[in-house]
């Protein structure tokens, strides 16, 4: 699949979910870098069908994702379409591409998994 257009990707809620009042400077710095490297991640790794550029289609889901310690996704669900099936076709693969994320700060973990939610974007130029 070749990149035509533009993919926008967002991660608003997990900042939100993450960041704890009170939290040292250094540990809401983790968090953050950790956020820009998944943020890359996903960047690199989002296609855009070229069936949905041709047909204009855009459209946003939301995926929860647990990880271990190290990263590796142990699942994953859907929980919002995009509302295209050439679309959601893209988010199994997309989850495979990003299997491992970067390491997760220590202070993410509830035990051995930390659980968030990830929203995808596709919009056009």
């Amino acid at each position: 699949m070749k990149r035509i257009g533009r993919a926008l990707f967002v991660l608003p809620a997990l900042v939100a979910a993450w960041m704890v009042l009170g939290a040292p400077d250094a540990q809401a710095q983790d968090v953050k870098s950790w956020q820009r490297a998944i943020l890359q991640k996903v960047q690199k790794n989002q296609d855009y069908p070229r069936s949905a550029i041709a047909r204009r289609l855009e459209g946003a889901a939301k995926i929860e994702i647990t990880i271990d310690g190290q990263g590796v996704i142990t699942s994953y669900e859907v929980l919002e379409s995009t509302g295209h099936d050439v679309l959601d076709r893209q988010l199994p693969r997309l989850m495979d591409k990003l299997d491992p994320l970067p390491v997760p700060p220590a202070q993410l973990m509830k035990g051995d998994s930390f659980t968030f939610k990830l929203p995808l974007v596709w919009r056009l130029g």
